[in-house]
């Protein structure tokens, strides 16, 4: 995983959910990933944004954006809150 930080940042989330992180594939760190895999632990992980729900805020936000461009804001008291 060198030089590819999103992967790094993926391997510190799993590891703050307690899934163990390698460093390498030693002997040593495969002996690790075999003990994790046996010991049958179950990660529970509670995905609260549906996709339907993403999708749907995406295009809420696209929707508001949109109707900021026709907006005058020269009429409005604080035009900077458009």
């Amino acid at each position: 995983m060198k030089n590819q930080y999103e992967q790094q940042c993926n391997a510190e989330a799993l590891k703050k959910l307690g899934v163990p992180v390698l460093n390498g594939l030693e002997k040593k760190d495969i002996e690790i990933l075999k003990s994790w895999v046996k010991s049958k632990k179950i990660v529970k992980v509670d995905y609260i944004d549906t996709p339907s729900k993403v999708i749907n805020q995406i295009f809420i936000d696209d929707i508001k954006n949109e109707s900021r461009k026709h907006i005058d804001t020269n009429h409005y008291l604080f035009p900077s809150d458009f």
